[in-house]
């Protein structure tokens, strides 16, 4: 009988063994999984701008594994200009601000009702360059947002350039923190990665010198043909 119980106090401590193992090999593995969350940023691609004219770029955001919950966040914006792309592209003086009321394929990070308007804030650090700008919100009551693994949009980025004729690729990044960050309502920063974008400013037609003299011929004879219709 002493045997019988000895056994089955036995049994019952090895299979308790089992259960503090798993449950011990289950948390580490969730910290791990929770350790590798980030929140990803990435542009919406291709982004085209004139030559000598205005566009923007839309800059979006998901959770890796959709566990991450943000009540504010402030992002640094950079354009680069690889091997020496002509012209010079910035970002407009005048953002469009309204991120939540804009007609596209994806919803602002904060719903409408979380916030206390729909102008998202911008600020150019290196102003007055404006190859930076800084954008931030944050909802009205301190309360957090569940971002998903489905892309949000994070900000709408008003962009121009100069340089009339001028063609090439420019880039667009993140500038490290602490000038972006990601805040839970903790005030816990959030880990983050970006994969930079690229703005394809295309080329403006230039009317070559002898198509300019033709046409200003062109208004020449039209003008003196109605002079002499008037005259008549």
């Amino acid at each position: 009988m002493i045997d019988v119980e000895h056994h089955s106090v036995g049994i019952v401590r090895n299979q308790l063994r089992t259960f503090v193992a798993f449950a011990v090999c289950l948390a580490t593995l969730l910290c791990l999984q929770s350790a590798n969350a980030e929140m990803i940023i990435s542009f919406v691609q291709p982004a085209n701008v004139p030559s000598a004219g205005s566009g923007f770029v839309d800059a979006l955001i998901h959770s890796s594994d959709g566990s991450d919950t943000i009540n504010f966040f402030q992002v640094t914006f950079q354009i680069t200009a690889p091997g020496g792309a002509p012209g010079v592209l910035t970002f407009a003086s005048n953002q469009g601000k309204e991120e939540q009321m804009f007609n596209t394929p994806f919803d602002y990070i904060f719903p409408v009702a979380l916030v206390s308007n729909t102008n998202l804030n911008y600020g150019f650090p290196n102003s007055p360059s404006r190859d930076q700008v800084t954008s931030f919100d944050s909802t009205t009551n301190g309360s957090s947002v569940l971002i998903g693994t489905t892309d949000r949009l994070l900000a709408r980025l008003d962009l121009s350039h100069t340089g009339v004729g001028a063609k090439g690729l420019f880039g667009i990044t993140l500038v490290q923190s602490p000038q972006t960050f990601f805040l839970t309502d903790n005030d816990v920063e959030l880990a983050y990665s970006v994969t930079t974008g690229t703005i394809n400013v295309q080329a403006t037609a230039v009317p070559e010198p002898s198509s300019m003299l033709l046409m200003s011929l062109g208004l020449v004879g039209t003008a003196a043909w109605r002079r002499r219709r008037k005259r008549s």
